[in-house]
């Protein structure tokens, strides 16, 4: 789960300088959350349609405003 945390992390480094206010705070509150509920998904065996629309759950709630925020910025 650490090199999937690392990658996560990499990614949110890469696109912080487009987010207004964005803190590390807030990366490893994303990071964190990401990487714990993979962990949970695979601990308990859940089928990957699961952890597929988990995901993208998240990633939508946690992630949507940053994407609308840099979207914004490049005039999209």
């Amino acid at each position: 789960m650490k090199k999937t945390a690392d990658i996560i992390r990499r990614a949110l480094d890469l696109i912080k300088n487009d987010i207004e206010g964005i803190s590390e705070y807030s990366i490893e509150y994303i990071v964190s959350g990401m990487s714990g509920m993979m962990k949970y998904y695979a601990a308990n065996n859940l089928d990957i349609r699961i952890v597929e629309n988990g995901a993208m759950n998240f990633a939508k709630l946690h992630l949507g405003a940053i994407i609308d925020n840099i979207n914004a910025k490049k005039g999209r």
